[in-house]
């Protein structure tokens, strides 16, 4: 049985209490102070746009910081740095990133083409997700101890990466682009590598200071690219290309090992229903990524 998690999440109300209706009994409370009220209540949308109409989109958690969400609807990728996972249970650093002030690894990410019209289905895991589209295959997975995140296609394609006015070019080749990007007064290393194939980047000919930088990512069919965030001096750029050069088997294999490792204990069985235990198992696995190395909760 195939568990598919692609969320579509609409709209949530959220009611602001009126302080005329506080003070009157509801008798007394005519049409308009109900209309008053009404116009209070706000629309809040569970996608970090803040649209009020529905989106498709994907979340993931990587234990190292790293907030992962596919937008199917605008092709784009996007993920959220807190830095200091697993050595900092300091408030401010495991909240750096939340819907109302966050970090993004790279300005814009995305993958033109793999959109809403062209989305057919996914299979949601919180490790490794694998997305659909018409022509395309779309995964998404993560280096299980490391901020590091891995995206390859089953067929050739391009992802287009964007750094920010300000940001710092470091590196630029065939196999990689590096920035360092400035936020709250903390210094990030932003990285993006690929792995061995056929595929290039193409980066933008000339610079200008204080501008936005943008590169191209061509990964060949299989050739994944690894997008990695850290603070300057923790060698994210490192983690990018270590990752890339290693088979992708071999990180999923050994992200396994881990996560079977982790989830060793507090295991029950729910005879004679196998699909309510792969379920059961699918939601220990999305538990357990909800929670950084530190053991400190995180919420998407």
């Amino acid at each position: 049985m195939t568990f598919t998690r692609c969320v579509r999440l609409a709209a949530l109300p959220l009611a602001i209490s009126s302080p005329l209706l506080a003070q009157q009994s509801p008798e007394k409370a005519g049409a308009a102070d109900l209309a008053r009220a009404s116009d209070s209540i706000l629309a809040v949308n569970a996608s970090q746009y803040g649209v009020s109409y529905p989106e498709t989109f994907v979340l993931m958690q990587n234990r190292r910081g790293l907030r992962i969400e596919y937008c199917v609807d605008r092709s784009r990728l996007q993920l959220w740095t807190s830095p200091l996972a697993g050595q900092s249970l300091d408030y401010r650093d495991r909240n750096w990133s939340n819907r109302d002030d966050h970090t993004a690894v790279f300005e814009r990410i995305l993958l033109p083409g793999l959109d809403l019209a062209h989305f057919r289905g996914a299979d949601w895991d919180p490790f490794h997700s694998v997305l659909r589209f018409e022509g395309q295959t779309l995964h998404l997975s993560q280096v299980y101890h490391q901020p590091a995140v891995l995206l390859w296609l089953e067929r050739a394609g391009v992802v287009d990466l964007k750094a920010a006015g300000g940001d710092r070019a470091v590196a630029r080749d065939a196999l990689g682009f590096v920035v360092h990007h400035l936020d709250r007064g903390r210094a990030f290393e932003y990285a993006a590598a690929l792995g061995p194939g056929a595929g290039r980047f193409r980066h933008q000919l000339v610079l200008d200071e204080g501008r936005a930088i943008y590169a191209r990512a061509e990964p060949a069919a299989g050739q994944v690219l690894v997008l990695a965030a850290g603070l300057e001096g923790e060698g994210a750029a490192e983690t990018a290309r270590e990752a890339a050069t290693r088979p992708v088997s071999s990180t999923l294999e050994a992200n396994e090992a881990s996560i079977a490792s982790d989830l060793a204990t507090g295991r029950f069985r729910l005879k004679g229903r196998p699909e309510m235990q792969r379920l059961l198992e699918l939601n220990r696995r999305f538990a357990l990524c909800m929670q950084d190395e530190g053991g400190s909760a995180t919420g998407a």
